[in-house]
């Protein structure tokens, strides 16, 4: 189980839960001392009090002046005798607050040995470290370095790690090395004093220790060696957890390295609980700079599992043959900094999980020319022949004159100094201030510094880090804060909740139920990421199982419906519920049931492949915080188990619902429980439901008592991650009679007391309420949310207006998602549904960043913005499927084809047919939603041999821009795809000529239309690479051209051979990763290119099969084969295929028919192999897919419903 990132924001109190007995001993102890004080205080007063009223008594009751008794002065000893206690008391009872971390806390032999922090010294000297800071400032600390370490290097630190603790061969840590370190001593002393606002952590491993690891984690026996040895190091050293520095994992050691991981989390678990520590053990990853490198990361399941990535942007030329700079924040054809937070941001969307790396040195080549030609944007040159280096220089050994003469590259954003054939590459106070920057305006979780002993006696480049994360103030770290611990809770309370968006899409979860009476439509699945059937009933023995006929018909409706809809569409099921879930405290309390509820549920999710469940328990008590706890960790550790053992890809999803009010909160352990669930439904209406007041169902804002924004600051407060929390919206209202209108003008308060004659509240679903409800409802500002008051019956809902405020509200505040109560509550219209699913989308969507940005090397434009992908559909006119709306609802793009070139360069509508399935396309995609952008195909395979001639000639190529330009102007479309088959060598300057010429007139077309968006131009790329070399200037049309759609199929469909229409990888015409990986090389842009996938397939008669699972080879010779033949994915079937016959070849991911007795090879893509190819599409950052054609879908929209569900849209 993944613990989610530490909490920056804490308070200073104690945490006295899980107190030892001789925490509480020493506790009774000092407060006697304390006792023996205050007494020696009040005798001194009250002798001194006494002694003078004496005084004035004996004045007043003789005339002769007292004589003093013998024994006053004995008195007075007496006195200075219970006031010297008093303050021998004191100073002992701080001696013992002190000096008691020395003991142990467990004497038992079995018990790990660890030192008890004392608790006076936490209070009085917890703030010398304080923690206002947004982000993480990791600093490793190494064994190697001569430079000492100083404390305030460690005040500016939210994590430091100690590098390294080296591997052995029996597979545990040398901990007798690290013992017999004075540096890891040095450090350790000094932190302590700062914790636990600081983290001190290990680096385990090294960076020459691949494959000691890789030995480590293949094996059961030493990777328990090594997870057990990390552990007793941690328990011994009082650490805070493991940075596992694996340099780097291999590919076929993916699981094995997973494996080790959550082992190792459950080992550290374990020990959280054991030792009744309140955070979770930290466990951060180092991750490599270059994609290639990333083949032995299931960075899926990692990022579940670790708490942070220290991600090495820096290097990037050293393991290479060029010379280039240290760590470039953008430019070149090789890696950046930039490209790599984007590819890891996509891949993990999470990019707060991560932290980007800085290098505190820098690196010198000798013998070699200067990588920085200003001509050009490609900032590395080969090794020559006698270059030597890349050489490391710590940034405390680099001379002042190197960075006083040091020159600034604009393209990489790094100083430099080149002279005399030695070029220098490091890092400076202005490259490093730009990275800190970078990091906080994409949303990046920290930054992790090689290392902080190699910075200056002045601290000159952690200044920079710290001064712009500004984590804390130079006054605090100055002082002893003592009894200031009251503002430092205040600052605590003041900072509103994270704001760091960490996915591209958020969650649509909709309850669907067993007892309403409303069918469940499949286009309302289609609006949702996840479905949740209410309820799976709690037995009395601790199982669970449908109840009835009713039940199980509902049940499998949407088990079926939903199917289609898989992997998008998340189905789980909600345990528990209203009548059921008091069964809850009994069963977790006890270890025998508690087994049984968890294995009935894992058994019910595997029978009938389910992606999840949610506890739906209405509420848990206080007693059951910590058995609620145990239960879900283990139903997480269960649900885990069986996902390897069926070998499912994804994860299973626990979920759990919670109250709306703050003091039902005291009966959960969310802190706890946010770590171990995939989210939280908070159930965010019914605010007035059991209380003795009327008011609105579900308000916003307002009044003194709860609502929606006041249950979701208090979560946020408490340090929950909003990502991780659904806010539910109500798809029903509630009426009170006899009562007068809670809503007073002249007050912000949203609600009245019920009097004796009220009734009420009663339930009113969406789909129950009449059009005149609908049309009288007035809006009250203050709660948000429209009623109806006639006749002193009030009525509260939830309409449109409302529901979008929310939506918008969950945008605004990063919430992670809504959740619908209930989904078969909305009217046949879908009236509410579509309001989530609409405001939510334009988040979820990929929409066309404007041209001059998407030119923009440094754009400072949202990481997760590159994570979007395009959906694009050819809709032609020579297909007979009819368009519908649902299938432009799955895209980014159509584009319509074609409007043919004709010799006098003008474009046209060919015919009747064309000219009506043009406008219909175009009447539907203007209906269907304003992003969804609707392009003209101008060429066509049958015209394509009019460009070069028209091309060729200025004036017919000014006719032709002007005709696509006048085309686009009249239909108002939003842009064009040339649709040339293909280019060649003696046109391919002009063609790039007339795609720059395009783009002009386009511009002036837009500037003269005030539209906001630049026109659109794409063109089709061949999948040959000889043909796109040989042909097209790419980088130049790149300048011009927004995306290039390359036709990744037909690779056999010319030819003398019989092989898979659409191969990723093998082969010997070509294959997808070759032709995309050399584009992506040529161009640097990735994201610019799409991968075409064909809707149709391809098959030959009389062939020879030539897909084999013992060749390397995916192809034979034609022979005598009939073919290649077309047929359409709609017309498989119809055409008798067998579709139970496909099979799969691995190596090409390819799907395929063979039948023996006819030599029938048919190959095609299906939901597998496309989905092959969104991954693809995924990992290797490609813009997204083009689809030749939507029309040759079948009826269902089966394959457009896999590729749209798979890259997001």
């Amino acid at each position: 189980m993944s613990a989610s990132s530490q909490p920056f924001l804490k308070s200073v109190s104690v945490n006295t839960q899980g107190e030892s007995h001789e925490f509480k001993f020493v506790k009774v102890i000092t407060v006697t001392l304390i006792v023996i004080f205050v007494c020696g205080l009040l005798a001194f007063g009250l002798s001194a009090g006494i002694w003078h009223v004496y005084d004035i008594f004996a004045e007043s009751t003789t005339q002769a002046p007292l004589k003093k008794v013998e024994n006053d002065g004995s008195a007075v000893e007496t006195i200075l005798a219970v006031l010297f206690c008093g303050i021998l008391s004191l100073g002992l009872s701080a001696a013992v607050w002190y000096y008691f971390q020395e003991f142990d806390a467990d004497k038992s032999p079995d018990s790990p040995k660890t030192p008890l922090r004392s608790p006076l010294k936490r209070l009085l000297k917890n703030n010398s470290h304080t923690e206002p800071c947004p982000k993480r400032v990791v600093g490793y600390f190494s064994e190697w370095e001569k430079s000492e370490l100083r404390k305030e290097q460690l005040q500016k630190l939210t994590h430091v790690i100690y590098l390294f603790v080296p591997l052995q061969e029996n597979g545990t840590i040398d901990s007798e090395k690290v013992w017999a370190d004075s540096r890891f001593g040095d450090l350790k002393n000094k932190a302590s004093s700062l914790k636990p606002g600081l983290k001190l952590m290990i680096g385990v491993g090294g960076s020459d220790k691949r494959f000691e690891f890789r030995q480590i984690v293949s094996d059961d026996t030493e990777r328990k060696a090594l997870i057990d040895s990390i552990t007793s190091f941690i328990v011994e050293h009082d650490l805070d957890g493991v940075d596992v520095f694996w340099k780097w994992p291999f590919k076929h050691t993916r699981i094995s390295y997973v494996k080790f991981l959550r082992e190792l989390r459950t080992s550290l678990d374990t020990l959280r609980y054991k030792m009744y520590r309140q955070d979770p053990y930290i466990i951060s990853i180092i991750a490599p700079r270059i994609h290639s490198e990333f083949d032995g990361f299931d960075l899926e399941e990692i990022m579940r599992i670790v708490d942070f990535v220290n991600v090495l942007t820096y290097d990037y030329f050293y393991t290479t043959q060029k010379v280039g700079p240290l760590s470039p924040l953008y430019g070149g054809r090789e890696g950046n900094v930039d490209r790599t937070m984007k590819y890891l941001t996509c891949m993990t969307e999470n990019p707060n999980k991560l932290n980007l790396g800085v290098a505190f040195y820098g690196t010198t080549y000798n013998d070699t020319d200067s990588p920085f030609e200003k001509s050009l944007d490609n900032f590395w040159i080969s090794r020559g022949s006698t270059t030597t280096g890349p050489v490391g220089t710590s940034w405390n050994q680099i001379s002042s004159n190197e960075k006083e003469i040091a020159k600034w590259d604009n393209a990489s954003r790094t100083p430099y100094t080149w002279d005399g054939r030695k070029f220098f590459t490091f890092e400076n106070e202005r490259s490093l201030r730009e990275k800190i920057e970078y990091a906080k305006d994409h949303n990046i979780g920290g930054i992790v510094i090689w290392v902080i002993d190699q910075d200056d006696d002045k601290s000159t480049l952690l200044n920079v880090v710290y001064s712009v994360f500004m984590c804390t103030s130079d006054e605090v770290f100055e002082k002893e804060i003592g009894n200031e611990v009251a503002s430092t809770e205040l600052s605590i309370a003041n900072v509103s909740g994270p704001h760091l968006p960490t996915t591209n899409e958020k969650r649509i979860v909709g309850y669907f139920t067993e007892w309403e009476r409303s069918d469940l439509q499949k286009a309302q699945l289609e609006k949702l990421t996840h479905v949740i059937y209410l309820f799976v009933p709690l037995q009395d023995n601790a199982t669970i199982k449908l109840d009835h006929n009713r039940t199980d018909n509902r049940f499998w409706d949407l088990k079926n419906k939903a199917s289609s809809l898989k992997p998008r569409l998340k189905v789980m099921v909600g345990v528990g519920g209203h009548e059921t879930c008091y069964r809850f405290s009994p069963i977790l309390a006890d270890d025998k049931k508690r087994k049984i509820l968890i294995d009935s549920i894992t058994s019910f999710l595997d029978k009938f492949d389910l992606d999840g469940i949610e506890v739906f328990w209405t509420w848990p008590s206080k007693e059951d915080r910590h058995s609620y706890v145990i239960f879900l960790q283990e139903l997480r550790t269960s649900l885990n188990n069986l996902k390897y053992r069926i070998h499912r890809y994804d994860q299973y999803i626990i979920s759990t619902l919670i109250p709306r009010t703050h003091s039902e909160f005291e009966a959960f352990k969310l802190e706890e429980i946010i770590q171990i669930v995939d989210f939280i439904n908070v159930q965010t209406y019914n605010y007035y439901f059991t209380t003795l007041k009327v008011g609105p169902n579900a308000p916003l804002y307002g009044g003194r008592e709860e609502d929606v924004d006041k249950t979701m600051k208090h979560l946020f407060r408490m340090n929950l991650s909003p990502e991780k929390l659904n806010l539910a919206v109500a798809f029903f209202g509630i009426h009170y009679e006899n009562t007068d209108s809670p809503f007073d003008e002249t007050s912000d308060d949203v609600w009245i007391p019920m009097s004796s004659e009220t009734k009420g509240p009663y339930g009113k679903r969406w789909d129950q309420l009449t059009s005149n409800d609908k049309t009288i409802a007035k809006w009250n500002d203050a709660s948000r949310t429209p009623y109806t008051y006639d006749g002193r019956r009030f009525f509260s809902f939830d309409n449109e207006r409302s529901v979008t405020a929310k939506i918008e509200y969950a945008k605004e505040n990063n919430i992670g998602g809504i959740v619908i109560w209930v989904i078969d509550q909305d009217d046949e219209k879908q009236t509410l549904l579509n309001v989530v699913y609409s405001v939510f989308r334009s988040d979820t969507l990929i929409t066309t960043v404007p041209r001059q940005l998407s030119r923009t090397t440094n754009s400072k434009l949202p990481l997760n913005a590159s994570c979007r992908k395009r959906v694009i559909g050819y809709f032609t006119e020579w297909e007979n499927a009819d368009l519908r709306e649902e299938q432009l609802g799955k895209l980014t793009h159509v584009i319509f084809l074609f409007a043919t070139v004709q010799e006098s360069a003008i474009i046209k509508l060919d015919n009747y047919r064309t000219e009506t399935r043009f406008l219909d396309l175009k009447d539907k995609a203007h209906s269907v939603r304003s992003d969804l952008k609707m392009m003209i195909g101008v060429g066509g395979i049958s015209y394509s041999y009019r460009f070069p001639p028209i091309v060729l000639d200025d004036g017919k190529r000014k006719i032709l821009v002007e005709s696509i330009t006048s085309f686009i102007d009249e239909h108002d479309l939003d842009g064009v795809e040339i649709f040339w088959v293909w280019s060649y060598e003696k046109v391919k300057l002009h063609y790039s000529k007339f795609i720059r010429e395009l783009r002009e007139s386009l511009n002036n077309l837009k500037t003269s239309k005030k539209r906001t968006e630049d026109y659109l131009i794409s063109i089709i790329v061949p999948p040959k690479i000889a043909t796109i070399s040989g042909g097209y200037y790419i980088n130049e049309i790149l300048e011009s051209v927004d995306f290039l759609n390359v036709l990744t199929y037909d690779y056999y469909f010319n030819g003398d051979q019989v092989g898979p229409h659409s191969p990723i990888y093998g082969g010997t015409r070509g294959n997808i990763d070759e032709t995309m990986k050399y584009l992506a090389h040529q161009t640097s842009q990735p994201s610019k290119l799409n991968m075409a996938v064909p809707f149709y397939g391809t098959f030959w008669s009389n062939a020879s099969l030539p897909l084999l699972d013992d060749s390397d080879e995916i192809w034979k010779e034609k022979g005598d084969a009939a073919g290649p033949f077309a047929v359409r994915w709609r017309e498989l079937v119809p055409n008798s295929w067998n579709m139970s016959t496909t099979k799969f070849h691995e190596k090409s991911k390819t799907s395929y028919i063979w039948i023996p007795e006819t030599k029938h090879f048919l190959t095609f893509e299906n939901e597998r192999s496309l989905a092959e190819k969104a991954k693809y599409v995924k990992e290797h950052q490609l813009g997204g897919i083009l689809i030749w054609a939507i029309d040759q879908d079948d009826d269902d929209s089966t394959l457009l419903n896999v590729v749209s569900s798979a890259l997001g849209s």
